[in-house]
């Protein structure tokens, strides 16, 4: 069944949920300090977009339960609405103060992008795949096994760290080989093989390796550091456009529309859709059909499929992963997720 799949941040923290589960175990303690240095580099990882969240919040501390890009997207509507303008003095230049604004988030972006450069440069995503090193190969005996003939991954996450675990030893042993391609050949990109890869990995709201340029979007190499970084944190309702502005980006998202037209299965891993109307207003207009499944899989699965029934008008399959503590469950959880008879053991929201 062909198949897409979108994996938002909950996956890098099952992920960094194994690496602590093996840190306690006797048989790891000569790895023990290696391993929690790995734990802590995935936490920092994962949470940088939560210091922006806290820069954001520290001004009033009115807002304790929504994220930065919400907040983002509330102070926009408040600087665009014809009562604010109305109420700002003549002098008040508005159009200056949003600019100030995204000058200092996109320092801010830079900063993450080079936070992520230097947790490359440690070894961190090497670390990991020699914790989990047979991710790779059993995924993609699964997809043998089961036929999967098309499968694009659409990752929001900035980082490589799914990237890095879908990887096998290439032939004669030479190196890893990426199992799912992003249709970039060496630092360039190439639009024109999207359409024909069986095994798509779409950074859809962009990565620290994606450098913005005058007329095109290329990719860095290993350990350089990307002082224009291509990464989408903004107000929620600016997404689409944002995407759009980028060549790489809109080719992604252009793809995910495709997809979701003739595709037959929609896994949503570790994404809680909180702040994602365009994604949401694709699956309407595009999926929302006979013959589809969408199998929502994190550790609180229920409030996704929330946020998914009114877009969705058939019935969503549920997986949790709080039971995912190792290696070989996560392969487990996969084999449920992508198998081509697991239907009967997920449950149904």
């Amino acid at each position: 069944m062909d198949t897409v799949t979108i994996v938002g941040s909950g996956f890098n923290y099952i992920i960094a949920g194994i690496v602590k589960q093996y840190t306690q175990e006797k048989s790891n303690y000569h790895l023990r300090i290696e391993l929690e240095q790995t734990y802590d580099d995935l936490l920092r990882i994962n949470n940088l977009w939560g210091e922006l969240d806290d820069i954001l919040n520290s001004p009033t501390l009115a807002f304790p339960s929504k994220n930065g890009e919400e907040i983002m997207q509330y102070f926009q509507s408040v600087f665009e609405s014809s009562l604010f303008k109305n109420m700002m003095s003549r002098d008040y230049d508005i159009e200056y103060s949003a600019a100030s604004h995204q000058n200092l988030l996109q320092n801010e972006i830079k900063r993450i992008g080079y936070r992520s450069t230097e947790f490359e440069k440690r070894g961190g995503y090497s670390n990991i795949k020699r914790l989990l090193p047979n991710l790779g190969e059993n995924f993609l005996e699964l997809l043998i096994k089961n036929n999967i003939s098309k499968m694009h991954i659409y990752t929001l996450n900035y980082d490589g760290i799914l990237d890095t675990l879908l990887t096998r030893r290439g032939i004669d042993n030479q190196g890893q080989e990426y199992l799912f391609k992003d249709s970039f050949y060496f630092s360039e990109f190439q639009p024109w093989k999207l359409k024909s890869l069986p095994y798509l990995m779409a950074h859809l709201h962009g990565s620290y390796k994606y450098k913005r340029g005058k007329y095109s979007t290329s990719k860095v190499g290993r350990k350089i550091v990307n002082d224009n970084p291509v990464m989408i944190y903004n107000s929620p309702k600016l997404k689409e456009t944002l995407i759009k502005e980028d060549p790489v980006l809109k080719a992604y998202y252009s793809q995910l529309t495709r997809d979701l037209q003739t595709y037959q299965r929609l896994v949503i891993l570790g994404c809680s859709f909180k702040t994602e109307p365009h994604l949401k207003q694709l699956i309407e207009k595009y999926f929302d059909r006979h013959g589809t499944e969408v199998i929502v899989c994190s550790n609180k699965p229920e409030e996704v499929v929330s946020v998914l029934e009114p877009h969705y008008s058939f019935p969503i399959y549920t997986q949790s992963t709080e039971h995912v503590k190792s290696e070989r469950q996560l392969i487990e959880l996969f084999d449920r997720l992508f198998g081509a008879a697991s239907m009967d053991i997920r449950a149904t929201a």
